[in-house]
């Protein structure tokens, strides 16, 4: 005779099923934080116009659906002119006036759009544009957290590789940096996964949103081509983790120059980069004559760079970082040092930098202890730009 038993057993929950359970749970916390942001500042600073999230200027935009601001606007216009038609690289079309081939090279972002708006429907684009970099805010924040588990840390840390504050501007201009982010992170994790494939996918497709990312595959390249010069090693399947986005990158060069005659790559730099140090050294000097820009702008660069500094100790400890991310973290080094004055004193939230604050991020919670410190000065970040951003447009 059958009874039953003693005690009863449990069956697994759909959330003990799940391997990314608690991850998900640190996505969906920045994806909340990001919306409440952008939530504020559509209702605070834009007045309940959505469109202003483009900040497209009457110099580059004609009268049509979207609101147009003073003066040249800003780069989340380009970004909606291209998620209309991404396959129209046209200077001229669709009442907007593409100003250099840079913007066409940062396709990615604008053909998410395009995707999830069923085809860059007007009426849809704008709030697209927005969702899109919220849902690439929680994304980010789940790879985050997958690193952190690895190194044996709560997955919440994941919401620290989510930290940098310039990922608020980039929600609140339509701008692409937190899509190319989510892509590096886990094409990152990719490779840490030895899963070479997703990794080219991953990192193809971050070249193709912000170029920016090709320094971290251009470190996964070190990393291989040095032991293949030597014959220590032979081209295997793990070199299309960096071989893939490179030749993805040089095929949609040879398509935009098609279109406009020009290279992307070499169109768009001259004003950002220079002679290492000085736009930084010059920048100060700024400040010290502008009480107000060193309050607003000096402040986020003073954090910025002690949460770099603060990485070079770990650099020296065990980690459970791969050398290419430690290479990529060194290569930012004296990229970012070569910015112009233009850069330094922006109003961008050094969003420019974001491969490097995410890259610090993950060296700091792959090596031993506690970054409490630098995720206390990253959260400071956050609530200074937070507000700034809510209560100014």
């Amino acid at each position: 005779m059958l009874t039953a038993p003693d005690t009863a057993v449990a069956l697994p929950t759909w959330r003990d099923r799940l391997p990314l359970g608690t991850p998900l749970r640190a996505a969906a916390a920045a994806a909340a934080a990001g919306t409440t942001f952008a939530v504020l500042r559509l209702l605070v600073a834009l007045h309940g116009h959505i469109t202003l999230f483009v900040q497209a200027g009457y110099r580059f935009a004609d009268d049509g659906p979207v609101r147009r601001v003073t003066g040249t606007g800003f780069d989340g216009q380009f970004a909606y002119r291209l998620a209309r038609a991404p396959w129209d690289l046209s200077i001229d079309a669709y009442g907007a006036h593409i100003d250099t081939p840079l913007r066409a090279q940062r396709i990615g972002y604008p053909v998410l759009a395009w995707l999830v708006s069923a085809g860059g429907r007007p009426a849809l684009l704008p709030w697209v544009l927005v969702l899109v970099n919220i849902v690439a805010l929680g994304v980010l924040a789940g790879g985050g957290a997958v690193i952190a588990r690895a190194s044996g840390r709560s997955p919440w840390w994941g919401l620290f590789v989510a930290s940098p504050w310039c990922f608020l501007f980039t929600i609140g201009f339509d701008v692409t940096e937190l899509v190319a982010a989510a892509f590096l992170v886990w094409g990152l994790i990719a490779l840490r996964t030895h899963r070479p494939l997703l990794a080219a996918l991953s990192f193809s497709l971050g070249a193709l949103t912000r170029e920016s990312v090709l320094i971290t595959v251009a470190a996964v390249a070190l990393t291989r081509v040095v032991p293949l010069v030597r014959r220590r090693t032979r081209l295997a399947l793990v070199d299309a983790s960096w071989l893939v986005p490179v030749g993805t990158f040089a095929a949609w060069q040879v398509v935009c120059h098609h279109a406009y005659g020009a290279w992307p790559l070499s169109s768009g730099g001259a004003s950002n980069l220079g002679a290492p140090v000085v736009g930084l050294a010059t920048a100060v000097g700024r400040w010290a004559s502008d009480l107000g820009m060193a309050a607003n702008i000096g402040i986020q660069l003073v954090l910025l760079l002690v949460l770099t500094a603060s990485v070079v100790p770990s650099l020296r400890r065990p980690t459970t970082a791969p050398v290419h991310e430690r290479i990529a973290w060194a290569l930012w080094i004296p990229y970012a040092l070569c910015f112009t004055a233009l850069v330094w004193t922006g109003w961008g939230e050094f969003r420019v930098v974001s491969d490097l604050q995410v890259l610090s991020t993950i060296i700091l919670l792959s090596a031993p202890g506690v970054p409490r410190k630098q995720a206390g000065l990253a959260g400071l970040g956050w609530a200074i730009t937070f507000i700034r951003r809510v209560v100014s447009v």
